[in-house]
This record gives structure tokens, sequence and C-alpha cells, in this order.
């Protein structure tokens, strides 16, 4: 999510702008309005935001004064800037000294709509820019090792990261936008947990994170519904130890995270492991086994129809091996003969 500061000399100006549109739905955060330069400045200097959308003409420091400390300063921030027709000379002088875009008063939607989307994509580029090109496809050939050699320590220590807690959850979760490594490690962190975030897909991130279950279960909680408030979909892991396989734990939450996805009502969902209720269902297989190779219809029938419902809620692996187990039935009675009329 980035963040974003409203600046203009009229208080109601920069409200609208803050209302205008659905910033968080496009992978933005208002975190505050300021309404002369020199605030905005100094707001910029503390909280370094990404993006600070100002009005050119504003009393003290205007808004091209305002790009220029930004960039005497190494601030960083990208600065899009508002005018009037009267003032089009103002807007390309601000171009030239290095704004993103300017848009002109008064602010239409789909204008902000699209200048926001394509800052969005810039932002992400340059952040990727940032770091070591070949960092995201080493983090994801360790993630999808087939074999589960690499533990979640030996992970950390390869990255100069020193495990401080015993245990550990891996999170993955889907944004309905275009996603970058954010602040949520930060955040971790802030928390008393040691995390490691990375880019695992277009809108996915996927978060390891290192924490003491008898001590941190509110921070926990509250990373979940706080830094990943604007996920659409949530799989978390199993909790394990250390020593436990990388791969597995990305695995687990790839599951829960699908299952998510699978059952539109459940946001969140932790992964589990096979539980009792596949004796049940092993009962009822061996029952639908028998059905078939007698050839009772309606037994199948029945059978099939216990089985959907002992499978309402079940995460997608378990289904997917329920799924296979009739399939497998199927071939070893029917492959070889043609079914008898009305099968």
């Amino acid at each position: 999510m980035y963040r974003v500061l409203i600046v203009d000399d009229e208080p109601w100006v920069a409200y609208g702008i803050s209302k205008l549109i659905d910033w968080e739905s496009e992978g933005f955060q208002v975190i505050g309005e300021a309404y002369d330069g020199s605030s905005a400045l100094r707001f910029i200097e503390e909280h370094r935001p990404e993006a600070v959308v100002s009005d050119i003409r504003m009393p003290g420091l205007n808004g091209i004064e305002l790009l220029n400390e930004i960039a005497k300063r190494k601030l960083g921030t990208e600065v899009i800037l508002a005018s009037g027709y009267s003032e089009f000379e103002y807007a390309q002088q601000a171009l030239r000294l290095g704004a993103f875009d300017y848009l002109l008063k008064q602010i239409e939607k789909v204008q902000l709509l699209e200048t926001i989307g394509r800052l969005r994509g810039y932002l992400e580029q340059k952040k990727l820019a940032a770091g070591d090109p070949d960092a995201q496809l080493n983090d994801l050939f360790e993630l999808l090792d087939a074999d589960g050699r690499t533990s979640i320590d030996q992970y950390m220590l390869n990255r100069g990261i020193k495990p401080e807690h015993p245990n550990v959850l891996l999170i993955n979760a889907l944004f309905p936008y275009a996603t970058v490594t954010d602040a949520s490690e930060r955040v971790a962190e802030l928390s008393g947990m040691n995390a490691h975030v990375m880019r695992t897909g277009s809108n996915k991130l996927s978060h390891i994170l290192l924490y003491d279950e008898a001590v941190h279960a509110k921070e926990l909680l509250d990373f979940i519904t706080g830094s990943l408030n604007d996920a659409s979909h949530i799989g978390i892991s199993m909790t394990a130890d250390l020593s436990y396989s990388l791969s597995k734990m990305f695995h687990a939450a790839d599951i829960a995270l699908y299952t998510s996805c699978f059952y539109p009502d459940q946001r969140i969902v932790r992964y589990k492991e096979h539980e009792a209720a596949a004796a049940g269902i092993s009962g009822t297989m061996l029952q639908l086994e028998l059905s078939m190779k007698e050839r009772k219809l309606s037994d199948m029938q029945e059978c099939l129809q216990r089985l959907m419902e002992q499978c309402r809620g079940m995460q997608l692996d378990q289904f997917a091996s329920v799924y296979n187990q009739i399939i497998s039935l199927i071939h070893k009675y029917y492959s070889h003969a043609s079914m008898q009329p009305g099968y």
C-alpha cells in the first residue's frame, strides 16, 4: 500500500480529492492533508509518503518550490501537481523539474484514476529496480523446492536474518491490485516479531513470520487484521518450528489461500491437516466401491450425495484427494468394460 499526502491551501478541496476515488482499492492510502507548502514539506520529511498530490499555487512555498525542495533533500516522493488552465506554463515547468504528472483543475475522477494507475506501476518498477533482480527468483526457487530441503532457519540465516523466536507461520495474501514488498515487514518488526516479505505473484505477497506463540498472539492477530486488511484472500500455514521445511509451509499456505478463493465467504483460511472427517469419508468410499463393483446405481448416487455433504467446507487438497479416489474407482471398474445401459 503506497502512502499519499494531499496538499491544497483550500481545505475543502483537499478533502474533496481525498474522497474523490477509493484510494485503497487502487493501492494507495491517504495518510494526511496539508494546507500550505511549508507544512507539507515538514510532513513529507517526517512520514516519507511515496506520493504527493499538490496544488501549484499556494501562499508561501508553492507547488513548484515544494517539488524543488523534495528533489534537493532527496526525499524520494513522487509529485503530482494540479493547476488551472491559466497556470499551464507552471505545469510545463513542473514536468521539466521532475514532477510525475499534472492534473487540470477541477480534478475529474477518471483523470485521477488514470494518473495514479500509472503512478502505481511506476512505483512498483522503481522499487523492484532498487533491489537485486535475482533475489525474487532465488526466493521462489527455495519456496517451490519439491524436495523440501531448505528449512526456515537456514532460509533466514542465508538472508542475514537472525531468528529470534521459536514459532513460524507463512502467510500468503492475494490483493486486488499489483503488489510489491511493502511496509508490512516493518510493521511486523515493530510489533516484536521477525518478518520476511516477498512478492510471489503479480497480486500476491508471502510473509514468513517468526514469533513466540506464548507472547505474540495479539500482535499476530493485529498484523493479519491490520497490515493485511486490504488483501482479498489470506491463506495461513500450520504453525511450525524453525527446522520445518520452507516449501512445505508455502504449499500449506497456498492450499489455505486457494481454499479461501473457492469459498467466497471465507476471506481468511488457516491450513488444517487431514482430520477425523477422513474416517467417515473412508467408510463412504468403501460403500461406493462396493456399489460400483455390484453396479447398483441408486447406491452409487446415495454414496456420492453423502460424500458431497462430508466434503462441505473441506480444504482443496483433501477435496482433490477424494476426487482422485473416485476417478480411480471409475477407472478400476469401468475402464475395460462398457457400462450397462442406464449407467
